[in-house]
């Protein structure tokens, strides 16, 4: 008997984007559990990213159909992620910054500031104080070991590489205590041995 805690259930769903008269994507039956490193994996255009954004809650792809059920069991109990939409723009978004973390190629970093704002600035409203700091510090001397704390304290995200920058995104995400973390191609502007450094960390 499997004892693994669902994370999320997904039954009978199909992704269609507007304007499409066919479905991009259908999944009868798929579970994650916690705990779970799960790797969707495929060539492009199977819909890979399509399943993120539904369960992130990025793009309203789902139809809702009889049948279909799409849900998180998050910390506050099972939320059916299909009837979130029917709620505010603003509503989703703090849903989403309370539950997820998320790591994509295009790293969204605020430039202008420091890399340790960077590091925490999105697990602030979740408050985890020095915890959170000394975390993202770890982290950085994992991740950017070319990086002093001098630096991480005072250089801007604008002026660090590329690839430092992928890495700083990993920081950002695994420094908050969300139960989720997504990635879409979150290593494919790392070199190999980063990405596996990154990998790893995770």
């Amino acid at each position: 008997m499997n004892q693994m805690t669902p994370l999320f259930t997904i039954r009978q769903i199909q992704c269609q984007y507007p304007g499409s008269d066919h479905p991009v994507l259908e999944i009868e039956h798929f579970d994650i559990h916690k705990g779970e490193l799960i790797f969707f994996l495929g060539v492009s255009g199977v819909g890979k990213s399509t399943l993120i954004e539904s369960l992130g809650l990025m793009n309203r792809t789902v139809l809702n159909q009889t049948g279909s059920q799409l849900t998180y069991h998050g910390t506050n109990g099972p939320v059916q992620l299909i009837d979130l939409w029917a709620r505010s723009a603003e509503q989703l978004s703090q849903f989403r910054a309370r539950e997820y973390s998320f790591i994509f190629q295009s790293t969204n970093l605020f430039e202008r500031v420091s890399l340790k704002a960077n590091a925490i600035m999105p697990s602030l409203a979740g408050s985890q104080g020095l915890d959170m700091e000394s975390k993202a510090e770890q982290l950085t001397q994992q991740l950017l070991q070319n990086v002093t704390m001098e630096d991480y304290r005072n250089k801007t995200a604008g002026s660090i590489s590329g690839g430092q920058k992928q890495r700083l995104a990993f920081i950002q995400a695994m420094v908050s205590s969300h139960e989720v973390l997504f990635g879409d191609e979150p290593t494919g502007n790392l070199d190999w041995g980063n990405a596996q450094k990154v990998m790893r960390t995770l």
